[in-house]
């Protein structure tokens, strides 16, 4: 890719042959004849071109494109830059790249607001869709925190659930003395009074939707919708190269907090199947929890 540096802004070149069409352009210089004007451009080849300079000639992939003081133009690797144009070689070179990387920051970022209004209507569909992000979150929530639609017996099951990362689902029991028996062989030690055991009574699916880091409301409002505001606001060509890159970075973490929450309204999804937390039924406490339950699995089928 060649990159020419102007006035209206950065000219791409695909073909290193269009370098041969710039106005002034040869590939015979004499360093001793000719002193550095400007570097106008700059270029990295994945096929090796030789330098423009009569003494050199060495084939490199990596390179400037310099125009002398009687306006000729051509080409040279960095090592050539500096051994025959000193420290005023170095200096524009540095701030070649440096003036090539911002004018791309600003043409990427510019570039990405014009994509905001698609993005946006993208994240309303996830939200507002059937069984979408926020039905999702409102049903997750019911489930995750006290309240009146479902059982805290319940409530308590699905957090401990979340906090532990674990799908099975277990109820304690009383080990009988033959389970004892192995246990005290298996640990070398006396076992006194009772010894409860957790057994495994199901296993839930979808559970990564529990966790904080997949939290719907944090990665679609709070998360995609808050950032598409901000930058779809900036005034890019006001911004200074350290606020250029901080914000093409925000821009670029767009693509994977959507893919994130894409896949967490996937897991949401195969969590919220009546069928899969009618599992939780059996550890409501008594017949008014258990209707309670039955009301908001009920529901979520309606």
């Amino acid at each position: 890719m060649i990159t020419l540096n102007t006035d209206r802004g950065l000219i791409r070149l695909d073909n290193f042959n269009d370098v041969f069409e710039i106005p002034g352009f040869t590939v015979d210089v004499d360093p001793k004849e000719s002193k550095l004007e400007s570097i106008i451009g700059n270029y990295q080849e994945k096929d090796l071109v030789r330098c423009g300079l009569s003494s050199c000639h060495t084939k490199h992939g990596k390179g400037y494109l310099v125009k002398v003081e009687d306006g000729t133009v051509t080409n040279i690797g960095k090592d050539c830059g500096k051994t025959h144009f000193g420290v005023d070689f170095e200096s524009m070179s540095r701030q070649m790249d440096r003036d090539i990387e911002y004018k791309e920051r600003r043409e990427n970022l510019k570039a990405f607001q014009s994509l905001i209004p698609d993005y946006q209507e993208n994240v309303n569909d996830l939200r507002t869709q059937e069984s979408g992000a926020d039905w999702l979150y409102g049903n997750i929530k019911k489930l995750t925190t006290p309240g009146k639609d479902v059982p805290d017996s319940v409530v308590e099951i699905t957090r401990k659930v979340r906090l532990t990362r674990n799908p099975e689902l277990t109820r304690p029991r009383f080990a009988t003395s033959e389970e004892v028996k192995q246990i005290e062989v298996a640990e070398r030690r006396k076992i006194e009074g009772p010894y409860y055991i957790d057994e495994p009574v199901g296993r839930l699916q979808g559970i990564a939707a529990l966790y904080p880091e997949n939290d719907l409301r944090d990665l679609l409002v709070l998360g995609l919708e808050k950032l598409f505001k901000e930058l779809e606001e900036l005034d890019v060509d006001s911004l200074t190269s350290p606020q250029l890159r901080a914000n093409i970075n925000r821009a670029t973490s767009a693509d994977s907090q959507l893919s994130q929450a894409q896949n967490a309204i996937a897991e949401g999804r195969r969590f919220l199947q009546a069928e899969n937390l009618s599992q939780l039924m059996q550890f409501t406490e008594d017949q008014d929890e258990e209707r309670l339950f039955a009301n908001f699995l009920k529901a979520l089928n309606a």
